[in-house]
């Protein structure tokens, strides 16, 4: 019995489904690799990164998806309210638009509808799909100790990681991570604007 089978989950999304090691590359490549190949094709390849997009992204949430997926094969069949269609297609949708809330007023325009930043607000949908469709199946079932350790670990890493979130700049100009894109010259521009948390840029 695959672990869609057994928490009701959309097979087309199931990343559980391929194992811990590919359920970590796939969460690794989804988003984190995704969004540096599109700041790559951005130009200006050498601006800030957030710790959160670092640590998190690139570390803690692929490890998180793995240790969740060998909790989720120790899981039994279950009929339990989370394994109904209408909560996974709750944490498909839900999740992005909370984020879209909490996010978009740290940007502007022209920054959050760069080819990068779209790229990881898109994401989004699969990642926290991932991330809040498959917990009460893991706390329901809370086995083996180490994996269910090292998802909380996980969880607290994050955690800590995004509440004391800064820039660190891989260069001495210190651009802003999010470049200003123009669609119709298909071209950013960097900020030279030294920052340290994500939301104090208002958007406009």
């Amino acid at each position: 019995m695959t672990v869609s089978d057994k928490i009701g989950s959309l097979e087309w999304l199931s990343v559980w489904d391929l194992g811990p090691v590919w359920a970590f590359w796939a969460t690794f490549g989804v988003q984190f690799v995704l969004v540096n190949v599109l700041m790559a094709i951005e130009g200006h390849f050498g601006r800030g990164r957030y710790l959160s997009f670092l640590y998190n992204n690139g570390l803690l949430i692929p490890l998180y998806v793995a240790m969740v997926t060998v909790v989720l094969q120790k899981a039994g069949a279950s009929d339990a309210w989370y394994t109904q269609t209408w909560w996974h297609m709750l944490c498909l949708f839900v999740p992005v638009v909370i984020w879209i809330i909490i996010d978009k007023p740290s940007f502007t325009t022209a920054q959050y509808f760069s080819p990068s930043k779209l790229g990881h607000t898109l994401t989004m949908i699969p990642m926290g799909y991932w991330l809040i469709a498959p917990a009460p199946a893991f706390f329901a079932t809370f086995k083996p100790v180490v994996a269910v350790a090292v998802v909380l670990a996980a969880i607290a890493g994050c955690l800590y990681v995004w509440a004391t979130d800064e820039v660190v700049y891989l260069t001495d100009d210190k651009a802003d991570p999010h470049v200003e894109w123009d669609w119709s010259a298909s071209e950013g521009t960097p900020r030279y604007v030294e920052i340290t948390k994500r939301g104090i840029r208002g958007g406009n």
